[in-house]
């Protein structure tokens, strides 16, 4: 075993073991946040139940133990296999999450390929091409990219392309998984408007790293050889160019999956995020600790796989503490 392999082995092990005790953390913070707000779902039975109904609601779920009591009845079911009971379906919320979670990775996949698709020639083009026409274009859209929020470039993406033209589904929530061809197609609106800022973001970061190759030594010796400038580009800078941008799209990959709340809602799919969404406003604390917990592992995971693709993609970091 060399020894990259050796740190790259022991990185990898002290990230794993990191990331139960930044999750404990997480649970601990937001379990707390979650039950500070005065009023718990039992209010929303105010009108409907008599007091003595009402405490038996907050006795089936444990809602009058303290708080720390229900802090380690909840962890117990976690380690047990069982992350609780929705308080507005009563369903298992596992449940819920396993059939709403293909939705919102689907949506996330196609809005980090939707990115990937137009930033990459874009941030290309821009760098090869600087202060050009197409260079000034790229860059002012990727400006406005970053600008817009996403919940508004979908509105303004629902009014052109199904109002106005009708050419794409506003959702396919009845018939979602049922009719491929209609979940593909109510696929594309939301992505464009989860993956544009993702998408300009990118276009930067790979036009300033590719700017910045085009002044390292080994760009100059290899025009010096003569070599062609499109394999110069191509070859040598924009591959290298390349190891920030990957990066960057792994880490992006928590924050889709955290901003799938509110698009879900706008296109009306049954997805994770809008699952959240309801669950805080029917004040569904299982289903909110669970959806929570859920994204920060998914975030710390893609933290981890951006961390250890960076190593593989570039020799010279080095995980042993030098750099």
């Amino acid at each position: 075993m060399t020894s990259m392999d050796s740190d790259l082995r022991d990185f990898i092990l002290r990230r794993v073991v990191q990331i139960p005790v930044v999750l404990f953390l997480v649970s601990v913070i937001v379990f707390y946040i979650i039950h500070l707000p005065e009023g718990g779902p039992e209010a929303l039975l105010s009108g409907q139940a008599g007091d003595e109904a009402i405490r038996e609601f907050r006795d089936r779920y444990n809602l009058n133990e303290p708080l720390y009591v229900q802090y380690l009845l909840w962890i117990q079911g976690i380690l047990t296999g069982s992350l609780g009971t929705s308080i507005t379906t009563n369903q298992p919320v596992a449940s819920l999450i396993a059939s709403r979670l293909p939705v919102t990775l689907m949506l996330g996949f196609f809005s980090v390929a939707i990115s990937v698709m137009i930033a990459v020639p874009a941030g290309y083009i821009s760098a090869v091409e600087q202060y050009t026409w197409k260079d000034h274009t790229a860059t002012v859209l990727a400006f406005v990219g970053l600008s817009i929020p996403n919940f508004f470039l979908a509105i303004l993406l629902i009014k052109l392309f199904s109002v106005e033209l009708g050419w794409l589904p506003i959702t396919a929530s009845g018939q979602m998984f049922s009719d491929w061809s209609l979940t593909l197609k109510s696929m594309v609106l939301p992505s464009l408007a989860l993956g544009t800022a993702l998408a300009a973001h990118v276009t930067r970061i790979l036009r300033s790293s590719m700017l910045d190759i085009y002044s390292e030594e080994y760009v100059h010796v290899a025009r010096a050889k003569g070599l062609p400038e499109k394999m110069v580009n191509r070859s040598i800078v924009f591959k290298n160019a390349l190891i920030p941008v990957i990066t960057i799209v792994m880490l992006q990959m928590g924050y889709v999956l955290g901003a799938t709340v509110i698009i879900e809602e706008v296109f009306a799919m049954p997805g994770l995020g809008r699952l959240m969404l309801n669950s805080v406003v029917g004040r569904d604390y299982p289903v909110m600790q669970a959806v929570v917990l859920l994204y920060a592992t998914a975030y710390l995971v893609f933290n981890l796989i951006a961390d250890v693709a960076y190593g593989l993609v570039d020799p010279r970091i080095k995980y042993g503490g030098e750099h």
